[in-house]
């Protein structure tokens, strides 16, 4: 069974039912609503035709709500083709020119400056500003279309971490059950507690996932990954600000730095990005999952890939087809830096299963003994039975967990558990079930060892 997950992001190419449902089926744990775009009439759809997906399936999908965040974008424009070495004019009016909506940017440019659109895949020159425009040169061929990103290399435009469009987003999610929240260009911990307090004030319960994207990110990295409950390494907007050459490093220190401290590691961008136009991956793609899988990350997130590709559920497919060659053959193992006498229990647990090559079936309310066991990244899945379902979505994005939706507390969630299983002949007469959860509120101290009959 494979352990690490797959995060499927909607858009045109999949923005369908039935696609929708064969995103699922291909293998997707996780669906990602990117609220940069489409509208959201169209993500409530999507929301009842996940929802609606696993209720006849007895699956736990974690749908992620993505964040715009202050980030400059292009506006709303016809597409342009962009001819490298032509002259393109960039302006705050929406009546000519290609529209930029931010006084903050014409305040910063400056002729000479580089310009990046559409995370890298455009850039421009600057050569020439006057009366609240500027002219800027191609450097690459391309399209240009609506909402692209746009960034001025090596500055830093100061805007709000989060916009009033963010909060009309983050109440539409908190309001349909989305399961976590990611936070785009997050620059320190505090940006993460600014949301986490909305969070609470519009009463909801979600679970945040911090994006890496920029370099004051990457230099605040310990502080976001502590406030956080996990971290997105956004590969294609790092590589803006730093050599191609050292993403590698940066991506790698995350994911040891996150894993150590127990939190949710996901890897996104250009995971398989040829299948956008191609229906089968590259051989350095595969290895870039390989890779990722021994760093030991919880997910990897598709993007452009199966958002606006030409293949995504052969997408996912491929994707899911490599992660469970990779897991068969590779066991990332992680001790902390952080333990308490919790995690050290779990992290027992393990261990023992390995010694007696049993099967672990957990119990846990709030998916903090999820939590604890996934740290250690376990060589076989682990169940974990729990009575919400909201709870079961959210563990479902941790790496070798399993969740089981129960009725009864502890003891009974753990006969109800080993019943579930041996119908789906995950388990048999005579295998070896190491039961264990928490007594007590957010704990992890209970064990038991019995044969199954």
């Amino acid at each position: 069974m494979r352990k690490t997950k797959i995060i499927a992001t909607i858009g045109p190419s999949c923005d369908t039912k039935d696609k929708v449902h064969s995103l699922l089926r291909a293998g997707s744990d996780s669906i990602r609503l990117n609220f940069s775009h489409g509208s959201l009439e169209e993500k409530e759809s999507i929301i009842r035709w996940v929802r609606e997906y696993d209720e006849e399936t007895d699956k736990h999908t974690a749908i992620i709500g993505d964040l715009q965040g202050s980030a400059v974008r292009i506006g709303d424009i016809e597409k342009i083709e962009i001819i490298e070495g032509r002259e393109y004019k960039f302006t705050l009016s929406e009546e000519d020119g290609i529209h930029i909506g931010y006084e903050e940017v014409f305040r910063e440019i400056e002729v000479g400056d580089t310009v990046y659109v559409d995370d890298g895949r455009l850039q421009f020159k600057v050569t020439r500003i006057e009366n609240g425009s500027f002219w800027g040169k191609a450097l690459l061929n391309g399209i240009l279309g609506s909402r692209k990103t746009f960034l001025i290399r090596n500055k830093d435009i100061d805007l709000p971490p989060i916009t009033d469009k963010d909060i009309e987003d983050l109440r539409f999610a908190i309001d349909n059950d989305v399961d976590y929240i990611a936070l785009s260009f997050v620059r320190n911990d505090r940006d993460i507690e600014m949301l986490r307090n909305l969070i609470s004030v519009y009463g909801g319960e979600q679970w945040i996932l911090a994006k890496i994207e920029r370099p004051q990110a990457v230099e605040n990295i310990e502080d976001i990954i502590d406030s956080s409950d996990g971290v997105i390494v956004a590969r294609g907007d790092l590589g803006l600000y730093y050599g191609l050459e050292e993403i590698p490093l940066i991506q790698s220190r995350i994911v040891k730095r996150s894993i150590f401290k127990g939190k949710i590691t996901i890897i996104a961008t250009q995971i398989l990005d040829s299948m956008k136009e191609n229906p089968q991956p590259s051989r350095a793609e595969v290895m870039d999952i390989y890779n990722a899988v021994g760093e030991g990350v919880d997910a990897i997130m598709l993007t452009g890939e199966t958002a606006v590709g030409k293949y995504p559920v052969e997408t996912v497919k491929w994707a899911s087809k490599v992660l469970s060659s990779a897991d068969k053959h590779i066991t990332p193992q992680y001790n902390s830096d952080t333990e308490t006498l919790y995690d050290k229990f779990a992290k027992g647990v393990l261990m023992l299963a390995d010694n007696i090559e049993g099967k672990i079936i957990g119990y846990s309310k709030g998916g903090n003994t999820a939590m604890r066991i996934s740290r250690y990244r376990p060589k076989k899945t682990v169940y974990i039975a729990v009575n919400k379902k909201e709870v079961a979505r959210k563990i479902n994005l941790r790496y070798g967990i399993r969740p089981l939706l129960v009725d009864g507390g502890y003891p009974d969630a753990f006969n109800e558990a080993t019943r579930k299983l041996i119908d789906m002949g995950l388990v048999k007469k005579n295998d070896i079930a190491i039961y264990m959860g928490g007594l007590r509120e957010k704990a992890t101290d209970m064990v038991r060892v019995e044969i199954i009959t």
